[in-house]
């Protein structure tokens, strides 16, 4: 850790002028102290040497028509910013599309980092905590968000409770219960389901000897009473018949629902998937997800397609399935079961098919379930634990990134280690940990290793990775969703080669629940959301979400000029594995390494698609440089990458947007 910690950067030089001041003034104008102060603070984080060592934090403060509750992030390959909100953890906009169909509650807005500009997008679905990854098309995914938002015990009015759907007819078609639909009890209560939900004819297994066996199709779905009445509530499992179905389909389909009652109630995942496509600016509708999901990972693999994990289902309850989404088709097909809890960071290793989960999480499920880090073949279903993490039971919202390449290396040789930092126990569990550890994937036997521990204990720290191969630290705070106003401003900087922290300038906003980061094309890092829980220190006042960005602007980026590069004889955009780029460049003398780093899609402090690769660069005399692409199809795999060079001093280019393609 620097020595340069806050008091000696801030607090000190403050006391001093403070002290003048006081003797100077404090009997003829008292008030002008604290704005002499500020203006004496400002100054002073804006002075060339202190932004030369600690960097400068910038509040982007959006027009009041575009603001947000920002809980989704993604850059896109034309460099603007998707933020997503959806309803926003905001119950009554929820209430408002729920009931009425209001659509204009859903929010999105796309930012151009580059100008601070910003337009509004039309949102066709509550994707607030749904899931997200950049295809390799250039398209962002979106699939799952919000059907129900929890309700706490003593708060429901309606009775409700989880519905089964079976079909008994193999030789009917495929039926959509649309929300709203009625489920009548053996007592003639009535229920309404919450959502659209798909049923699918039973299937017929014939054995070939003569006997064939209906194996009934199952849907679920959550319903509602008809009234807000504690008789409508039920203690056993029962039979319900569906209104408004006709012919046979009346005694084929049926519900089998129960218990229902006035206990809590969780939040419920939706189906929806769309593909949001950057040039034309809109979201586009594919195949729905088989299992709604709230809370899930979506993690793109080598060929193209991406896995869809974890997750609160269409009745609030974590589900082990997962299912692939397939990027032509552009529908999902059910996988193997695997459990894991909700927003699981899953990373892909040198085996195409195998992903390994760092154990972050960020809440949802039991203590003792998918919370064990280790290897996850999705060929096979085996899932080979990792041991080493100390304190693994303060995991959630802890913060996990692949390690960049080592410090300055222009040798093409890859870092395959995984950092996991801080973290909280279980649900409001007090517990939190300023361990980080380190484990190593490229060995026989990986495990987790100590690496240096944090300034403080912290849960939602972000991480950000570098160009000049470092990792960026931010936000989080002591305590469950910042109760007490126990954030942390520090900002700090990881060195991964030499295990050191360094201390960086102190963020304005404070960052907890529902924030995230990401790198933008300039080197500089983006950072979004924070829903506290209270908006006082004896949490008393309900808190209120936070809708400002920030933009931290690292040293580096005030240490020298910036390495040019310019596109000869033409873009370069379309590129290949194992191909050798060309450049010129006004000052190829100061370049030193180059890094391909994919363009991030973040939320709830888990952001996986990061990670730099090391390519190598050369310069020449004439002003020309070359970079050679690694040509390991498991390391770089098709899809969009920000490629920067560097300049001795670490000081990044402007990113040249480049797609890999067969």
């Amino acid at each position: 850790m620097s020595n340069n910690s806050r008091a000696v950067r801030r607090g000190q030089p403050l006391v001093l002028l403070l002290t003048t001041i006081l003797t100077l003034l404090v009997a003829s104008s008292p008030v002008s102290v604290p704005a002499l102060a500020v203006q004496f603070h400002s100054q002073q984080i804006n002075s060339p040497s202190y932004k030369n060592t600690h960097g400068l934090w910038d509040v982007v403060d959006l027009p009041p028509e575009f603001r947000l509750n920002t809980v989704h992030a993604a850059l896109l390959p034309t460099g603007k910013v998707l933020l997503v909100a959806g309803t926003g953890n905001n119950q009554a906009d929820f209430n408002s599309y729920h009931d009425q169909g209001t659509i204009a509650v859903l929010k999105t807005v796309l930012f151009d980092p580059s100008d601070n500009s910003v337009e509004a997008v039309s949102t066709p679905k509550d994707f607030f905590c749904g899931g997200h990854t950049l295809l390799h098309s250039g398209n962002l995914l979106v699939a799952g968000g919000t059907s129900g938002y929890e309700v706490l015990d003593g708060h429901v009015k309606k009775p409700g409770g989880s519905m089964i759907i079976h079909d008994e007819d193999p030789n009917g078609a495929v039926k959509v219960l649309k929300k709203g639909t009625k489920f009548v009890s053996p007592l003639k209560k009535v229920y309404l389901s919450t959502q659209d939900v798909t049923v699918y004819p039973a299937t017929k297994m014939d054995s070939g000897n003569g006997n064939v066996m209906i194996m009934h199709s199952s849907a679920t779905v959550f319903v509602e009473a008809i009234a807000e009445d504690a008789s409508y509530t039920t203690s056993t499992n029962d039979h319900f018949s569906i209104a408004g179905l006709q012919g046979t389909d009346t005694h084929n389909i049926y519900g089998q629902g129960g218990p229902i009652t006035l206990t809590k109630q969780d939040f419920r995942g939706d189906n929806g998937s769309y593909e949001f496509d950057p040039i034309k600016k809109a979201y586009i509708r594919t195949g729905s997800l088989n299992v709604s999901r709230w809370y899930p990972t979506l993690s793109v693999l080598t060929d193209g397609s991406v896995i869809a994990t974890s997750g609160l289902d269409n009745t609030g309850v974590i589900t082990s399935t997962t299912e692939q989404y397939d990027p032509i088709l552009k529908k999902w097909s059910l996988g193997p079961n695997q459990a894991f809890a909700t927003y699981p960071a899953l990373f892909r290793t040198k085996d195409p098919d195998s992903l390994f989960y760092s154990g972050s999480n960020a809440g949802y499920g039991p203590a003792d379930k998918g919370r064990q880090p280790g290897f996850w073949n999705i060929k096979t279903n085996v899932f080979q634990a990792v041991s080493g993490l100390r304190q693994s039971d303060i995991v959630e919202n802890s913060g996990s990134v692949a390690l960049p390449p080592r410090k300055g290396s222009n040798d093409g040789v890859q870092d395959n280690r995984i950092l996991l930092a801080g973290g909280g126990g279980v649900g409001e569990s007090p517990l939190v940990s300023s361990r980080t550890d380190i484990v190593d994937l490229a060995e026989a036997q990986p495990r987790y290793i100590p690496g240096p521990d944090l300034p403080a204990a912290l849960r939602y720290l972000n991480l950000t990775v570098t160009p000049w191969d470092d990792v960026i630290a931010n936000g989080g705070s002591s305590d469950y969703r910042a109760k007490g106003n126990s954030y942390s401003h520090a900002t700090f900087s990881i060195d991964p080669t030499t295990n050191t922290l360094t201390s960086l300038a102190d963020e304005i906003v404070g960052r907890s629940y529902h924030s995230g980061s990401l790198l933008l094309p300039d080197g500089r890092i983006l950072v979004f959301g924070n829903d506290p829980l209270y908006s006082d220190k004896d949490n008393t006042a309900r808190g209120a979400f936070d809708q400002r960005l920030e933009i931290y602007t690292a040293p580096q980026l005030f240490q020298g000029p910036r390495p040019m590069l310019t596109d000869e004889p033409q873009d370069t955009q379309q590129v290949h594995r194992g191909q050798q780029l060309s450049y010129l460049s006004k000052n190829s003398g100061i370049i030193r390494t180059a890094r391909m780093i994919p363009p991030s899609t973040a939320t709830h402090v888990t952001n996986i698609e990061q990670r730099s690769i090391a390519a190598i660069v050369k310069t020449t005399t004439d002003g020309r440089v070359t970079v050679d692409l690694p040509s390991d199809e498991n390391l770089v795999p098709n899809g969009w990458y920000m490629l920067f060079v560097n300049s001795d001093k670490g000081t990044p280019s402007y990113a040249k947007m480049i797609q890999v393609v067969d």
